[in-house]
């Protein structure tokens, strides 16, 4: 059996105030027993479909090799524990992927953003870092040949702030006096 595992962990994910339809794509990464194909993870914070999931993707990159590649493939998320706590096994079981870089194969509703962000936050993203696997097998009868990588992204915000001096004697004062109607007529 060919067999590929790429980790990839995004921090500061907590950060990630996507729409709906946006994504974070992983950094690309060779999967050699996969014939050295190049592929990719789209991860949408809000969900592809529906805002209320997380939304994961395996896209194949343009490379060099066939045009065409089948592979099984799942997706988990790893938890505080270092295990895998969240499997998804995509049912279709011998996936086709072209080398054209479109969105690829996966899960629209791969986990609820309620239990990731809220309700078991500790456990899936300590230290506000998400940490997803993708799994990638053929059945091959000649070889067993394995490999794995691993893959960072870092979500930052930028923050602008501004310092002036406001002194007394530069700024301009204007008094303006406004008499009751009793004070008019006296």
């Amino acid at each position: 059996m060919k067999e590929f595992i790429f980790t990839w962990s995004i921090e500061n994910i907590s950060y990630s105030w996507y729409k709906t339809l946006d994504y974070i794509v992983s950094p690309t990464f060779i999967a050699g027993p996969m014939q050295n194909s190049a592929w990719s993870l789209k991860l949408y914070p809000r969900g592809r479909d529906d805002s209320d999931f997380l939304s994961l993707y395996l896209s194949r990159e343009k490379d060099s090799v066939s045009r065409i590649i089948a592979v099984n493939f799942e997706f988990s998320c790893i938890s505080a524990d270092t295990s895998k706590s969240h499997l998804c096994f995509i049912l279709e079981a011998f996936k086709t992927f072209a080398n054209s870089g479109y969105v690829g194969c996966g899960e629209s509703c791969f986990m609820k953003r309620h239990e990731v962000f809220d309700r078991r936050k500790d456990f899936y993203l300590p230290q506000d870092i998400l940490t997803l696997q993708c799994r990638m097998w053929k059945r091959n009868k000649d070889v067993d040949e394995f490999g794995q990588s691993f893959g960072r992204t870092r979500l930052t915000i930028e923050r602008l702030s501004l310092v002036e001096n406001i002194s007394p004697t530069s700024a301009v004062i204007q008094k303006v006096f406004i008499k009751s109607k009793c004070q008019n007529e006296n």
